[in-house]
């Protein structure tokens, strides 16, 4: 997969031929992002390369003070877009004055350097400043020759699958329902320091780096290993032999 940077726009064109593109966050890139994404690599001879227009980190990080955290890296958001054969990412690194960029002019922006010649979005879209322009906006921004789909919701066992719900399944501590909703466990890295005692690590909850589920006992993988976590209000303990720097937790 081809990385663009938003500042690489906006003087020339940057592929020569069309493009199906996409635009979002894609926070978790969950089972709603994957069907967005399979119909965006679709027909590859109509739609040429694929393009997705994303965030190198949650735009609210920025715009909240009490973002609840996140459910995905940039490498693992990088590595899934790859993964679902997106050709090209365009990475927006967002910032409170980015925020001010209205909706039009956004697109406005897009379409001095690719060739629109299909637009795939979900059906909750929207962009730009105060989030205003929406996915039917773009009816009259694209060209006339772009072909505009608008997915609906993707439901999962009647519930309807977004990044919200995700998290309020980690929060609630269901990991079995974050990973129907993901379509994959959920993982996060751990990385030290650690302190070991009496065969058991100990890390601070800040050392996973993305949101976790309440204190609790829960079953993981630690590196290939089957293992409990046990989650507090500050800290992450679980067996382990002394001297491994690196570990990928993933709930069972």
């Amino acid at each position: 997969m081809r990385i663009l940077r938003w500042t690489d726009l906006g003087s020339h064109r940057v592929l020569p031929g069309p493009v199906a593109a996409t635009i979002g966050v894609f926070d978790g890139v969950h089972r709603g992002h994957q069907a967005l994404l399979e119909e965006l690599v679709r027909d590859p001879v109509s739609g040429g390369t694929s393009l997705v227009v994303t965030f190198r980190e949650n735009p609210k990080k920025a715009l909240k003070s009490r973002f609840p955290g996140d459910l995905m890296t940039w490498p693992e958001k990088e590595r899934a877009l790859s993964d679902a054969g997106v050709g090209v990412a365009v990475i927006i690194d967002f910032s409170p004055s980015f925020s001010t960029m209205s909706g039009r002019d956004f697109f406005l922006h897009l379409k001095k350097s690719f060739v629109f010649s299909k637009l795939v979005l979900g059906w909750n879209f929207s962009f730009g400043k105060d989030s205003a322009t929406t996915a039917a906006d773009l009816g009259w921004l694209a060209d006339a020759e772009t072909r505009l789909m608008i997915l609906p919701p993707f439901r999962v066992d009647g519930q309807v699958v977004s990044s919200s719900a995700v998290r309020q399944a980690i929060a609630e501590g269901n990991m079995t329902r974050a990973r129907n909703l993901l379509g994959r466990p959920y993982v996060f890295p751990l990385e030290p320091p650690f302190r070991w005692e009496g065969g058991r690590a100990t890390a601070f909850r800040s050392a996973a780096g993305k949101i976790l589920p309440p204190p609790g006992q829960y079953p993981v993988r630690l590196d290939g290993r089957q293992t409990v976590l046990t989650v507090s209000d500050e800290s992450l303990t679980w067996e382990s032999p002394p001297g491994i720097d690196v570990h990928e937790v993933v709930f069972e």
